[in-house]
């Protein structure tokens, strides 16, 4: 049976790569209102298949994943030179891979990075006490810094405060991956592009803070909770089925999964204000919450287990804005058909994860921002329509982590502050991590 191309937008390829650069979550939302659950469309170098359907998500994550290779594109700045978990293509290799990250994940692991997440809150509360009563802070800037402070204890065992040497890097790839969509980047990739030189320069302090971390594991018989000290017991030990040839693969490994995991949290919590000046009785119960489990002391990783309703709005926070509009780009090895439509070998194949998280048909009332759903159930009656963490096999390990950090930049501001948007002044979709194109002002106020 011969089937036909999906349908596709009548926009030239330039057309529809500055309707996706200018907005992406609009532009998938609107192949979707438009032209159905599976659409096709051209940027100037590549042909691509929007899906934007929970069936046709199992399809391209799950039932066809050995035609579907993840997508990375060769780009000028490529901070990861070794294969590591998210390169690995499924098969053997992925599968040992896997294990030995899930190793570093288990539900004790797990306790430690609570406690170093919460640990990093006293930062986090200290730059909130430096400001003024009524007077603004840049909110992307101070979760970006708190989840790199985060995220590279848990992680690295070190590297906090070194937020401005991680960032331009993160930039550099994402304008990188952007720019790799365009039929004359084999050309300019090979040109000094400012972006590229400044994360090259600003990398250096992260490695050295990265290796020092792995020589403290590795002298220390891997003792720490951090990855990175998982990382060496395993090879030192043989406790896994793989093994690591040498520090530059750790580090690469777990510059693979920090440099992934940071979006998450950071989108999140630079978006939790706006929701909570709009919904006044969603804040007033994390805030009582967290009152009755902390009091007056600090936060402490035991607390973050016992702030059922503080996860609750994590994750209708991750609904709302999870990391990107779509999961990774996965190209298509042969001819394929997705959703009964023929997808040409060649073709990169995106899920819209922002769709498919916001459909009508999968969730109660998806556009009112409603955390209870999370205490209910697992938050979606349709079940596998939550695909902020994608699918097995290439589920995402850390997502107790992210959510970890998350509630614990959830619960520091709430024990004592309120972040109210500045009237009129509404975030910009951008380049930078976090999808943000500018600074994100709040005012700054003490808790009544």
């Amino acid at each position: 049976m011969k089937h036909a191309l999906p349908p596709s937008p009548p926009w030239g390829r330039l057309q529809t790569l500055r309707r996706m650069a200018a907005d992406d979550t609009t532009f998938f939302r609107t192949l979707h209102e438009d032209y159905g659950e599976v659409v096709s469309f051209r940027l100037p170098s590549t042909r691509y298949c929007a899906v934007s359907s929970v069936e046709g998500a199992r399809e391209a994550l799950v039932d066809k994943v050995e035609f579907l290779e993840v997508h990375h594109p060769r780009t000028a700045y490529d901070f990861v030179k070794s294969k590591c978990l998210a390169r690995t293509q499924i098969g053997d290799e992925h599968r040992r891979l896997t294990e030995l990250v899930r190793g570093g994940l288990t539900p004790d692991h797990v306790d430690g990075f609570r406690r170093l997440a919460a640990a990093e809150t006293a930062c986090l509360g200290d730059e909130l006490q430096e400001v003024q009563e009524g007077k603004t802070v840049d909110g992307r800037r101070l979760f970006e810094r708190f989840t790199w402070n985060a995220l590279a204890a848990c992680l690295l065992g070190g590297g906090q405060g070194l937020a401005d040497a991680a960032i331009p890097a993160l930039k550099a790839l994402k304008l990188n991956w952007i720019s790799a969509a365009l039929g004359f980047y084999p050309v300019i990739r090979k040109l000094p592009l400012p972006h590229d030189l400044k994360a090259r320069k600003k990398i250096r302090p992260l490695d050295e803070a990265t290796y020092e971390s792995i020589r403290k594991a590795r002298n220390s018989g891997g003792d720490g909770a951090s990855l990175v000290a998982h990382f060496v017991r395993a090879t030192e030990n043989g406790t896994a089925d793989w093994s690591f040839a040498n520090d530059e693969e750790i580090r690469d490994e777990a510059y693979g999964i920090l440099f992934g995991a940071f979006d998450h949290p950071t989108r999140a919590l630079t978006r939790s204000p706006f929701h909570l000046a709009a919904n006044p009785e969603v804040r007033s119960r994390l805030e009582a919450e967290v009152t009755q489990v902390t009091g007056d002391r600090p936060l402490q990783g035991e607390d973050i287990d016992r702030l059922p309703y503080t996860r609750a709005v994590c994750m209708e926070l991750l609904r709302f804005h999870p990391a990107g509009a779509l999961l990774a780009p996965r190209k298509a090895m042969k001819d394929l058909v997705l959703g009964g439509y023929h997808v040409p070998k060649g073709t990169l194949v995106v899920v819209t994860v922002d769709v498919i998280n916001n459909r009508s048909d999968y969730w109660e009332d998806p556009a009112e921002f409603r955390p209870e759903r999370w205490l209910e159930s697992n938050g979606c009656p349709h079940g596998d329509a939550f695909l902020t963490f994608s699918m097995e096999p290439r589920h995402c390990r850390g997502v107790d982590m992210a959510a970890a950090v998350i509630v614990a930049g959830l619960a520091r501001v709430a024990q004592n502050w309120r972040l109210d948007p500045v009237p009129g002044e509404a975030p910009t979709a951008g380049l930078m991590p976090g999808g943000f194109g500018g600074p994100v002002p709040f005012v700054v106020s003490r808790r009544p």
